[in-house]
């Protein structure tokens, strides 16, 4: 059974450098994000049309399609154990669970922190404004984040200094390896 370690959290929570920990630690990462815009890429989709582009697919495949994605490029790269970045529902969630044993990491930032890494950071789907902001946010919600946090089994918060949550990272990272056993 393979052992997935999943993240999830808002726009800017910080999961990025959690995944950037997680490679430093030699940890295979598969993530969502990437796999949805190869996705998208064969059906000739712009970045700036991923986020309508992930609601279109899952309404018309299921909340699970991106997690499949992610099980078949696992399964193709041999990894038994490995970081997936970027749950967004708790169908996703259980479709991990069908084919693993996970433990879903959510990290958790303020929204105004949040907001302005966003604007700092600068991808071309990012947010320039709060208005935009908080209808990014609405679009994350739909697809179930929230919910999905909820049920996370463990939480991270980034609400201080970059050093400080990389330290957080690390020490989360070997505490949920040595729970997958």
């Amino acid at each position: 059974m393979m052992k997935i370690i999943g993240i999830t959290g808002l726009p800017g929570s910080g999961k990025g450098e959690l995944v950037k920990v997680a490679r430093e630690m030699k940890l295979s990462v598969i993530s969502m994000g990437d796999q949805l815009k190869r996705e998208a890429m064969k059906h000739g989709i712009m970045e700036k049309d991923i986020m309508n582009f992930a609601y279109e697919i899952r309404k018309k495949y299921g909340s699970h399609i991106v997690a499949k994605l992610v099980i078949e490029s696992a399964l193709n790269q041999g990894l038994d154990m490995f970081v997936v970045d970027g749950l967004r529902s708790i169908e996703e969630l259980n479709y991990f669970k069908s084919f693993s044993n996970i433990k879903l990491i959510a990290v958790l930032s303020p929204p105004l922190v949040r907001f302005e890494r966003l604007k700092a950071r600068g991808r071309q789907d990012d947010p320039r404004n709060l208005e935009e902001f908080f209808k990014r946010d609405e679009k994350e919600i739909s697809l179930g984040i929230c919910r999905l946090i909820l049920y996370a089994d463990h939480f991270l918060l980034n609400d201080s200094t970059l050093e400080d949550f990389r330290e957080k990272c690390k020490i989360k990272l070997k505490e949920v390896i040595k729970e997958l056993g």
